[in-house]
């Protein structure tokens, strides 16, 4: 499944995690957006989430099996 990739490799998913926005996560889940993403730093979307003080947002990826860690 590919993603789709912004100009800096984070994908959409990971845009919307870090921002805390969970109608974006879905948006981009239903057009094939990789659950198990990561940054270009390794990073999750559930650490995105938590980095950025989105904890319902994390706790909800992680109900739709995300990885915690890459």
């Amino acid at each position: 499944m590919s993603t789709v990739a912004a100009k800096d490799h984070n994908t959409v998913l990971l845009r919307f995690a870090a921002t805390g926005n969970a109608l974006g996560i879905k948006f981009a889940l239903e057009y094939g957006a990789d659950l198990h993403a990561t940054d270009g730093r390794g990073q999750t979307a559930v650490q995105l989430a938590e980095q950025n003080g989105h904890t319902k947002v994390a706790q909800w990826l992680l109900e739709m099996r995300a990885p915690r860690t890459a």
